[in-house]
């Protein structure tokens, strides 16, 4: 990652912060897309029944590694796009308080240790989660 994006990304995580924290990110298409919806019920099957302790949970490990890619977002004009490619689920689980045996990932994915987070945002206006699902293909293969 060049180090305009590096800067960029270390500037935006307060702001971001601050919005997941008060429960303002707009996390509507986790209940659209059925890879973000299959994650999401398994998160529920396993007690975590709200969708933002998820989203926070996410954020607490993404915001600990720098983002795979930064871009515009090509749908929302002056919006930034974040992606994380693999996060460690093991990590997501324990910022919940949940052991990886209680949790029973979704099947038919490539991977059920890391999950793709991607979000949009603009300052000082909104945050968007527009991804949270199990990967659809592993390190290293074509996306």
């Amino acid at each position: 990652m060049d180090e305009i994006k590096r800067k960029l990304f270390e500037h935006c995580k307060a702001f971001i912060q601050e919005i997941i924290e008060n429960r303002e990110c707009d996390i509507r298409l986790l209940y659209d897309a059925k890879k973000n919806v299959d994650l999401m019920m398994a998160f529920h099957k396993s007690g975590i029944l709200d969708r933002y302790d998820v989203l926070e949970a996410t954020w607490n490990v993404a915001r600990k590694y720098e983002p795979d890619d930064i871009r515009n977002d090509s749908e929302r004009e002056s919006n930034i796009v974040l992606i994380w490619e693999f996060l460690p689920l093991d990590d997501i689980l324990s910022e919940l308080d949940l052991l990886p045996e209680e949790f029973d990932a979704p099947a038919n994915y490539a991977s059920n240790n890391h999950v793709y987070f991607k979000l949009s945002f603009s300052i000082p206006e909104r945050v968007i989660c527009l991804s949270l699902h199990l990967p659809e293909y592993g390190p290293g293969e074509a996306g």
